[in-house]
């Protein structure tokens, strides 16, 4: 759609909206959903058969009929006050982030309604900050991958400044492109700044920006770091700022060591700060001059942890003497280390991890501190089990059965499942771990040249199943056009291997291939007609087919290339945006800034690694294309590689993984332990249990890991009996070979 279009299309979702509003919300169908779309229709001048009338109707449908699960907390038994009441005081910046949250078409009002409650439930777990005397407050927020958790600490920060909160810490990732992500939506949904166009106290509303304005009453938060790709807290920035005074501040700062202790040097240097002396030495935690923290009393520190799993655990061995205790001389790993630091500045401080993946934290031991450092990071005061919307797609979606009770995932379970396309080509030996040739084989070096064959051609030199993802990408990207979503971001994931070097040789080849796809649009080109009709072949075989499951649109192939932004199109903006994330290139997503210097959304191929495996988020992902060559495997590094969960809003049913059979049961299985696992936090909340006496057990894996094993030291392996246990067996495998061998297993324990 074009800015005009698009003014349009807002103004008519906004009209039914307000339509739709005045239905109750048990009478609600879509059938009304339709009728509101057509009065807005008639009401703004628009034809009846106006082009993206289905989407208006499946986004507002979505919007108001999409619900979440509850929130569950685990308490801990602690010195805590009551005190947090939501109708008590006015609330001017929760308000505001609700209106814009609200305002945006993919947050559901169910899924806002939920973010109230449950960002209240945090705000009654954490302590006034106006309460006298020192206080310590430890707490965990679990929720899925992709699932929302930085719009949920973000609507918890604006009622904790609502609640009179100074000084907040936001622990965002290990790599500068997910602490930018962090610090963009931290600019958006709390400053109503851009941190990187404006200097500190001043107001601009641009794009997203525009939607959220605060009271002009209100005093603007100030932040000590920006929304560049460098923009994490300096010492030489630091000389220029004064966010020592009582005035609302907040640092968005990646899990560094040198970030982490300027912050210290920073804090410590406050005017008034007692009992700290600092010279010109290098700066070593131990090594301050101190009589004892903490050296801040009077101003509460309020710290997020995002990714809290990654990087915060202390993964040394802390020795336990004869007695149980635990040797307080000991000197933690770096990070952690220097966050109990952090937190040990101050006399009041709250502390909030967030993590799709708790395997690491709940492992830590609840007891476990040092003199210096004081406690570890065990939530010992909560744990909240977020809510989940309805649409989001995670791995209960993707299976479409029911993981709880699932051992294992059939054959056919894969087979049927439209969202799977089995990769066998990328490796010489595909059923071999240990096979070291072919284009990305599991077991491969930095100094590995994926080659398909040996003939440096990009249309034989890379595998027909990374070609076929490739072209699969370009037609989903044009469906979605031609279904109204031009504007909206378009992504591909390649990841294919953790070295960098190799990565850079895939990128070269990916981007050969579609100079020559884009080569081939040309109709005076040789390979032109046979190009088309292997594109249309892979529409009708693997997406059309599925028209009549899905309420989405589904042009035909003649409607889909005639469309004006079809393959040629979408073919040149892949062309232009083909970008690594790895430590080698300073390429970005910026979705946003594209589609504001544009009239149409950012069409992107991102090939990486590391840098893709942990809270980056792709827009618009519909196809990935994801090879893993680790033997052992741990959960929370697996499932975080999951990028293809979370919200696929007009093309869920566009997406695929192109992956091998292995990590499709490695899912499984994970899927499996983790729902499991929060059913435990479910179970404890009922029966008003601590974190204290978690006691969880983790379903094993004898292919896979649960997370380190160095932050596994205080776990053990069990063997689970079905002794006493209520277990219903209510389905039975029909077939001759396994009822033969049930029979003879039975009547050999008889006799």
């Amino acid at each position: 759609m074009s800015n005009l279009k698009n003014s349009i299309y807002n103004q008519l979702y906004n009209a039914a909206v307000a339509k739709i509003e005045t239905v109750t919300p048990h009478d609600l169908s879509k059938k009304k959903i339709i009728l509101a779309v057509e009065s807005a229709l008639q009401f703004l001048q628009q034809p009846k058969n106006y082009d993206y009338k289905d989407k208006l109707v499946l986004q507002l449908l979505e919007a108001f009929t999409v619900k979440s699960t509850t929130a569950s907390i685990i308490k801990g038994v602690s010195d805590h006050v009551d005190w947090y009441d939501p109708y008590k005081n006015p609330r001017p910046y929760w308000d505001t982030y609700r209106e814009y949250i609200k305002n945006d078409q993919q947050f559901s009002a169910d899924a806002v309604s939920a973010m109230d409650k449950t960002t209240d439930l945090m705000m009654k777990s954490i302590e006034d900050p106006k309460r006298e005397g020192s206080w310590d407050s430890r707490g965990l927020a679990v929720g899925s991958v992709q699932s929302g958790k930085t719009s949920n600490f973000i609507g918890s920060l604006n009622k904790a400044i609502d609640a009179g909160y100074k000084k907040i810490i936001v622990l965002s990732g290990l790599n500068n492109n997910l602490r930018q992500q962090t610090q963009k939506r931290v600019d958006e949904g709390l400053l109503s700044y851009d941190t990187q166009a404006s200097s500190i106290g001043s107001q601009i509303y641009a794009g997203p920006l525009a939607k959220r304005r605060l009271p002009l009453k209100l005093k603007i938060i100030g932040c000590g770091t920006n929304s560049k790709l460098n923009g994490d807290f300096k010492t030489s920035v630091a000389q220029h700022l004064n966010f020592h005074t009582d005035d609302p501040s907040i640092f968005v700062v990646k899990k560094n060591k040198t970030i982490l202790e300027n912050i210290i040097r920073y804090f410590i240097s406050a005017p008034g700060v007692a009992g700290v002396k600092i010279d010109n030495r290098p700066f070593k935690v131990r090594g301050l001059h101190h009589s004892s923290p903490p050296f801040i009393n009077n101003k509460p520190i309020l710290v997020i942890d995002d990714e809290v799993d990654n990087g915060s655990v202390d993964t040394g061995e802390q020795l336990i003497n004869e007695e149980g205790k635990f040797d307080l001389e000991y000197d933690p790993k770096t990070i952690n280390k220097l966050i109990r630091t952090i937190l040990n500045i101050f006399s009041k401080r709250v502390y909030i991890g967030y993590t799709a993946t708790p395997f690491a934290n709940i492992f830590i031991h609840n007891q476990a501190k040092t003199k210096d450092e004081g406690l570890d990071l065990f939530p010992k005061d909560y744990i909240i089990d977020l809510p989940i919307p309805s649409n989001h797609v995670g791995l209960e979606k993707i299976f479409k059965t029911d993981i709880v009770d699932g051992e294992k995932i059939e054959d056919r379970e894969i087979e049927d499942n439209h969202f799977f396309e089995i990769v066998s080509d990328s490796s010489l030996y595909p059923d071999d771990p240990d096979c070291s040739e072919g284009w990305m084989p599991p077991r491969h070096d930095r100094y590995h040249r994926p080659e398909y064959n040996k003939f440096n051609d990009p249309e034989i030199d890379l595998p027909p199943s990374l070609k076929e993802a490739i072209m699969s990408f370009i037609l989903t990207s044009a469906c979605r056009n031609f279904r109204g979503y031009i504007e909206e971001a378009k992504s591909m994931l390649i990841h294919v291997t953790k070295f960098v070097d190799v990565q850079d040789f895939v990128h070269t080849q990916v981007g050969d291939y579609l100079s020559l796809l884009r080569a081939r649009m040309n109709p005076n080109d040789p390979n032109h007609i046979e190009t088309l009709d292997k594109f249309k072949k892979l529409w009708e075989k693997k997406f059309y087919i599925h028209k009549n499951n899905s309420e989405e649109k589904y042009p035909s192939w003649d409607e889909l290339i005639n469309h004006k932004e079809s393959l040629d199109f979408v073919i040149n903006e892949i062309c232009k945006n083909v970008k690594k994330l790895n430590g080698k290139s300073n390429d970005a997503l910026d979705y946003k800034e594209y589609s504001r210097q544009n009239s149409f959304g950012l069409h992107t191929i991102v090939i990486g690694g590391d840098k893709l495996s942990r809270g980056l988020t792709l827009e618009g992902l519909s196809i990935s294309y994801f090879l893993r060559s680790a033997k052992m495997p741990m959960y929370d590094t697996l499932m975080q590689m999951g990028r293809w969960f979370g919200y696929r809003t007009g093309f869920e049913d566009l997406c695929r993984l192109y992956t091998t059979d292995n990590v499709i049961r490695w899912f499984f299985h994970i899927s499996v332990a983790t729902e499991e696992l929060r059913n435990t936090f479910r179970i404890m909340a009922a029966q008003g249990s601590t974190p204290a006496e978690f006691g969880l057990k983790v379903r094993t894996n004898p292919n896979l890991i649960i997370t380190s094993k160095t932050k596994m030291r205080h776990s053990k392996i069990e063997q689970t009996s079905f002794s006493q246990e209520v277990t219903e067996v209510v389905t039975f495998m029909n077939n001759d070979e396994v009822i033969k061998s049930n029979y003879e297993a039975t009547n050999k324990l008889l006799i």
